[in-house]
């Protein structure tokens, strides 16, 4: 395709042909013989420049980008650029991401808000290689299309731009947060756990599985020491017993009507499922059996609590497409069902929505009738709309309305959340960032006072 310097100087010929018609007869016949001779040069000239080009297929181009992105986090696209020609190219990419996701970075350069397609331009020289990247961020969990690449690059004289579209076309799913998993192994792993708002990285304690022999210290209590084993070493030695393992987990998913409200970027849901695969992966870790119930108006999803890789893996696949229905959550047929089939004592985390007392009468009754034979938590998200309502000052009457209505609201939510607490279900109710490690936290805790 033609350049902007092409078509001003086409703009220049054609000016010589207006003018040739325009000046004396004697003139006439040399000025447009000027003027062909210029369009015949031009057109030589163009001609040219096309023939010493680059081709397309000196130019490899190919993407890479894991097959499973994270939901909520800014993944990585890099796209490998290889140039097997004599000059180098000045390349002009365009990438076709998922409408759905949002572009989060452009060569490490956040773009504008309006900009929604990733545009790049990149120099590659002769017989070299470049690697470009930016990132996206999905909203939503699922399948997406990445389409192909198309690559336009100028001709050595700039007379014209060379365009050809790489068949990169991929399908790939969007699953639930991976990165946090990532994050908390490598923070295990350098015993930095704080890092990702956790309190501990080793639970020793009440429990009664045996853990390991020490030397004994001052501030120990002397019941823990192990007579035999001080005999054998002549110096006092004690015991630490770990929490107990292979404990049941059973996490219930909300996936009502209330759940498909937006808390940011992502939904009530959203968020929710992310919490619920850290939870279960770090449980998992502990050697505990973590199961996964989901449920609206009826149970839609059931995964026994079980250990091992595998385990997660089942709940990571039964997560990714989940996707919150317009209707209300039975809460009695929901529980009823997980009474059914957890008969052993362990920790049940409802991930769900609470309202007022009224509204949330079923789901407290619920609640309470789980916290008599099992360890009951409730996690909820505070929605920041309200509290942003609630920190504001009051400027005119209609601010005080708001502030009035949210004021009201987080009373009836809080009375609903003391309710619970006063039956025995421990409730969560924080910001999105913080519903992850506060229920990781409890659970952590739980296990380390040997509740469950």
């Amino acid at each position: 395709m033609p350049t902007l310097r092409l078509l001003v100087l086409a703009l220049a010929g054609t000016a010589l042909f207006a003018a040739a018609s325009l000046v004396p007869a004697g003139a006439h016949a040399a000025l447009l013989a000027l003027a062909i001779a210029y369009a015949v040069s031009l057109a030589g000239v163009v001609l040219l420049d096309y023939l010493v080009s680059p081709r397309p297929r000196t130019l490899s181009v190919t993407r890479e980008l894991e097959d499973r992105l994270s939901l909520g986090a800014p993944n990585t696209v890099a796209l490998r650029l290889r140039n097997r020609a004599r000059v180098g190219l000045h390349l002009h990419l365009r990438d076709e991401a998922p409408d759905d996701f949002r572009l989060v970075t452009l060569s490490g350069v956040a773009p504008g808000p309006e900009v929604r397609t990733p545009i790049l331009s990149v120099e590659v020289p002769p017989f070299g290689e470049v690697v470009t990247t930016y990132e996206v961020m999905p909203v939503r969990r699922g399948a997406y299309t990445f389409g192909n690449l198309t690559v336009r690059y100028p001709t050595p004289l700039g007379l014209l731009l060379r365009q050809h579209t790489f068949a990169l076309a991929r399908t790939i799913k969007v699953y639930p947060n991976l990165r946090d998993v990532r994050r908390y192994d490598l923070a295990l792993r350098r015993g930095q756990l704080r890092e990702v708002g956790l309190r501990r990285t080793r639970q020793l304690g009440p429990g009664t599985e045996f853990e390991r022999l020490r030397d004994y210290h001052p501030d120990d209590d002397y019941r823990r020491i192990n007579w035999p084993a001080t005999a054998r070493r002549h110096r006092p030695i004690t015991v630490d017993y770990g929490t107990e393992r292979s404990q049941n987990v059973l996490l219930m998913l909300d996936i009502g009507r209330l759940m498909s409200i937006s808390v940011g970027p992502l939904t009530r849901l959203d968020h929710a499922v992310n919490a619920c695969l850290l939870t279960a992966y770090v449980c998992l870790q502990r050697g505990d059996n973590v199961g996964l119930l989901a449920f609206a108006d009826r149970v839609a999803l059931y995964l026994a609590p079980r250990g091992g890789k595998a385990q997660f893996q089942a709940m990571l696949e039964a997560l990714y497409n989940v996707a919150a229905q317009p209707m209300e959550s039975d809460y009695r047929v929901a529980f009823a069902y997980a009474e059914q089939r957890q008969r052993r004592r362990g920790l049940v985390v409802s991930f769900t929505e609470v309202v007022d007392a009224d509204a949330s009468r079923t789901l407290v009754a619920m609640l309470q009738r789980m916290a008599a034979r099992h360890v009951a938590v409730c996690a909820t998200l505070r929605d920041p709309v309200l509290d942003e309502m609630l920190a504001m000052q009051p400027t005119g009457l209609p601010e005080v309305y708001r502030r009035a209505v949210a004021l009201t609201l987080l009373e009836r939510r809080r009375a609903t959340l003391e309710t619970l607490h006063a039956h025995g279900v421990i409730p969560i109710d924080v910001s999105a960032e913080r519903l992850t490690p506060e229920v990781i936290n409890t659970y952590l805790d739980l296990k380390a006072r040997g509740r469950l």
